[in-house]
C-alpha cells in the first residue's frame, strides 16, 4: 500500500521510510494508522487483502448512532476500505503474560461489557457472522476503565458455516477469552480440575469453560446464554449493592494499566529527552495511562508547564509544529483569557513537542466522567465562557476551535491547594472558587483519540464550524453525552418545557443540517430559562450584563463567602410561633439580675461570689488538719 498516502480526507500515517504504519488486527486484513483530517480523529484504515477482491463492504444502518464500528467505508485504487475508530491498547495475550490473572470480579466485569457489545452489534448488523475474537485488545476507556476491543468485525471473512456453528465458535472464544483473565498464562499439559480459581466457580459456568478447554461437557448454544452464567457468578462474588455494579471492578490502578501500542509505533527508539533536561525538569513520565503528556517545571523561572509529545516530523501532517497558526503568537494574558498559550514548541531530529502552561487545571473530560451529567446552571456556566473563548479566538483569525470535552480545560484562578483541586471533580461548579474555561487551539495526540462531538458527511463551511461546534458542545452537555446521534434526548423532570425544546431543536438542526444559531444567542436563551439561584438578599441580576461572564460579578463568589462565614447575611427572623409573640397581652416585668442570682443560690451557702471558691476553701483546711495530724502521731 505505499501508493497510496492520503485519499478523501483521510491520512495514512508514514514512517521514516516512507511507507505507512501497520497496525496488527485481522489476519485477513492490511490495517494501517491513519487521520481524519475533516473531524480531526486518529483512525484505523482497513484495506481488504487481495485474497478476497470481490468483498462489498456497505455501512449498515444505525452505524451514524455508534452501535457499528465502522465509520466509513469505500474504494480507492481499486481496493475496498473501511475505517474504524483507533483504540490504544495492549494484546490480552501480551497483557496476561506481563500483568498475570486477574480477580474475579475484574475478569467477570470486562466479559459481560464485552458480551453486551456483541449482542449490541447483533441488533445493528442482524448477525454476527465472521466476528472472531481470537484477538482481543485491552485498552483504557476515559483513562479510567478496561474494556476489551473486537479487532476482527468479520466484514471481509468468507463463512462457510452455517449461522449455529457460527455462534457456537464465538460462545468458545469468549469462555477462552475469560479464562485466560482467570488463570493467566497457563502451561500446556495441564488439566483445568487442577485449577483452583476454575473449581471455584459456579457449576454451570464451571462447566462450560471445562468444555472449552477440551473436557467433555456441554457449551451453551447462544451469547445469551453464556452472559447469564457469567452474570450468575459475577453476582456470587458480591454481596452488597455497591459490589454489583460492573463499573468499580473495571477502574484500572496503576499497575493494571495496558501498555501503549501507539507509543511503540511511533517511536519504535526511545526519544532524546537531552533536550528537555538541559532546560526543564521532569516531574513525572506520565506512565501508561498519560503516555504522551509529561509535567515539568522549567529550571531559570520554576514555571509549571506539561510536554505534549508529538510524533517525529514527517509523521502526521496535522500535529508538525510548523503547522501551528501563526495567530497563537498573538495571544495576550489579558485580552485572550479563554485560550490556552502554547509556551514553546520544538522540532528537530526524532523529537517534536509542544509547551504548555500548566496551573491547577482539570480536563472537562475528567469531570464529565466523574460526575456523568452536569445540572443546567453548570452547562450555563461553561457555555458562557465558551462564548468569550470563540469570540477571541476569532478577533485574532482562528475562526474554528476544536471544542469536544477533551480540549476544553477549567482552570482555578483562585488560591487552592492540589488536594482542593482534586476534590472539585465531584463538587458542582456553581459552587466552585473562581475558575476559567480554556480552549486548546492546537491538536495533541491524547485530543485526536477522542471521538468528535458531530460527524459531519460534508465538509462545512469555514464560518459555519464554530456555530454548529458550539451547538454540539450545548447538547452533549445537556445529554450527558460523548457525541451527537439521533437517540432522544435525556430530559429531566426538573426542566422546564423551553428548555427541553431548546435543546431538541439544536438536535434536530444538528442532525438533519439545518440552520443553527450563533453562541451568542444560544447562550442568550440558555441565560433566560435557566437563572442562577439567589445566593443572598440585594445580589444583582447575573444574567444582564452586557460584557459577558468573563467580567460580570461571580455569583459563586456570594456562596463561598456565606459557607466560610467571612460576610454572614443579617436576615430578619420570622416567629414560628414562640412565646414572644404574646409579650404585650401579659405584660410581664422585667427580670431583676441581681434579685434572681441571690434567689438561685442554697440556704447556707453564704454570700460567696461562686461555689467553686468555697470548695476550694474546705478542701484546703481539710488537708491541712490531715498534714498536722499525721505530723502529731509522727512526733508521738
Amino acid at each position: 500500500m505505499r501508493q497510496i498516502g492520503s485519499f478523501n480526507h483521510y491520512e495514512l500515517a508514514m514512517s521514516a521510510g516512507d511507507a505507512p504504519m501497520p497496525l496488527f488486527r485481522a489476519s485477513c486484513e492490511e490495517v494501517y494508522l491513519g487521520v481524519d483530517r475533516r473531524h480531526r480523529q486518529l483512525v484505523e484504515v482497513h484495506f481488504v487483502a487481495e485474497a478476497a477482491p470481490d468483498c462489498q463492504i456497505s455501512l449498515p444502518p444505525g452505524s451514524e448512532q455508534g452501535a457499528d464500528p465502522v465509520l466509513d467505508s469505500g474504494e480507492v485504487q481499486g481496493t475496498a476500505f473501511y475505517v474504524t475508530a483507533f483504540h490504544d491498547g495492549e494484546l490480552l495475550e501480551h497483557y496476561i503474560s506481563r500483568r498475570g490473572a486477574l480477580i474475579a470480579p475484574t475478569a467477570f466485569s470486562l466479559v459481560l461489557h464485552l458480551l453486551d457489545e456483541l449482542l449490541t452489534l447483533e441488533k445493528v448488523r442482524g448477525h454476527l457472522q465472521g466476528v472472531s475474537l481470537e484477538r482481543v485488545l485491552v485498552c483504557l476507556e476515559d483513562d479510567s476503565l478496561l474494556r476489551l476491543r473486537i479487532l476482527d468485525y468479520g466484514y471481509t471473512r468468507t463463512c462457510e458455516g452455517s449461522q449455529p456453528d457460527e455462534k457456537a465458535r464465538q460462545v468458545r472464544e469468549v469462555c477462552l477469552v475469560l479464562s485466560r483473565l482467570l488463570t493467566g498464562p497457563l502451561r500446556a499439559g495441564i488439566h483445568p480440575d487442577r485449577v483452583a480459581v476454575l473449581n471455584a466457580l459456579p457449576g454451570r459456568l464451571r462447566n462450560s469453560l471445562r468444555a472449552c478447554l477440551g473436557v467433555p461437557g456441554e457449551v451453551p448454544a447462544t451469547l445469551e446464554a453464556l452472559r447469564a452464567q457469567v452474570q450468575e457468578a459475577f453476582l456470587a462474588q458480591s454481596r452488597d449493592l455497591h459490589g454489583k455494579d460492573t463499573r468499580r471492578h473495571v477502574v484500572a490502578l496503576e499497575n493494571m494499566v495496558p501498555h501503549s501500542s501507539l507509543r511503540d509505533l511511533l517511536f519504535p527508539n526511545p526519544p532524546n529527552m537531552e533536550v528537555l533536561a538541559r532546560r526543564y525538569q521532569l516531574e513525572d513520565v506520565g506512565g501508561e495511562r498519560h503516555p504522551f503528556s509529561l509535567p515539568v517545571t522549567e529550571a531559570p523561572s520554576g514555571r509549571k508547564l506539561t510536554v505534549q509529545l508529538l510524533p517525529p516530523p514527517g509523521v502526521m501532517m496535522v500535529l508538525n509544529p510548523s503547522c501551528l497558526a501563526p495567530q497563537l503568537g498573538d495571544l495576550k494574558t489579558d485580552a485572550h483569557p479563554n485560550i490556552m498559550r502554547c509556551a514553546g514548541a520544538w522540532e528537530g531530529g526524532s523529537l517534536a513537542f509542544l509547551l504548555e502552561e500548566r496551573a491547577h487545571d482539570l480536563p472537562l473530560l475528567h469531570v464529565l466522567r466523574e460526575r456523568g451529567c452536569l445540572k443546567p446552571v453548570e452547562v450555563r456556566l461553561l457555555l458562557a465562557q465558551v462564548k468569550q473563548a470563540i469570540e477571541q479566538a476569532q478577533s485574532i483569525g482562528l475562526h474554528r476551535l476544536d471544542l469536544r470535552p477533551g480540549n476544553l480545560v477549567m482552570r482555578v484562578t483562585a488560591r487552592v491547594s492540589d488536594r482542593e483541586v482534586e476534590k472539585l471533580v465531584h463538587r458542582h461548579l456553581d459552587a466552585w472558587p473562581t475558575f476559567l474555561v480554556l480552549a486548546r487551539p492546537h491538536a495533541t495526540l491524547r485530543c485526536l483519540m477522542e471521538p468528535p462531538l458531530e460527524r459531519q458527511s460534508l465538509p462545512a463551511s469555514e464560518g459555519g464550524d464554530s456555530n454548529r461546534e458550539f451547538a454540539a458542545l450545548a447538547v452533549a452537555l445537556f445529554d450527558g453525552a460523548r457525541s451527537i446521534s439521533n437517540q432522544p434526548i435525556k430530559e429531566c423532570d426538573t426542566w422546564p418545557a423551553e428548555l427541553k425544546e431548546l435543546v431538541c431543536e439544536l438536535q434536530s438542526a444538528l442532525t438533519a443540517s439545518g440552520a443553527l444559531p450563533g453562541p451568542a444567542e444560544i447562550v442568550s436563551r440558555v441565560e433566560s430559562l435557566v437563572p442562577l439561584p439567589a445566593y443572598a438578599e440585594g445580589d444583582e441580576d447575573f444574567s444582564g450584563d452586557s460584557h459577558g461572564a468573563m467580567h460580570r460579578a461571580d455569583p459563586r463568589a456570594a456562596l463561598r463567602e456565606r459557607l466560610r462565614g467571612q460576610h454572614p447575611v443579617d436576615e430578619p427572623m420570622e416567629s414560628m410561633g414562640s412565646v414572644s409573640d404574646f409579650d404585650e397581652d401579659f405584660a410581664l416585668p422585667e427580670p431583676d439580675l441581681a434579685a434572681s442570682d441571690e434567689a438561685s443560690r442554697e440556704a447556707g451557702r453564704g454570700s460567696g461570689k461562686s461555689s467553686f471558691t468555697d470548695f476550694g476553701k474546705k478542701s484546703f483546711l481539710k488537708g491541712l488538719w490531715t498534714l498536722i495530724s499525721v505530723v502529731g502521731v509522727s512526733w508521738w
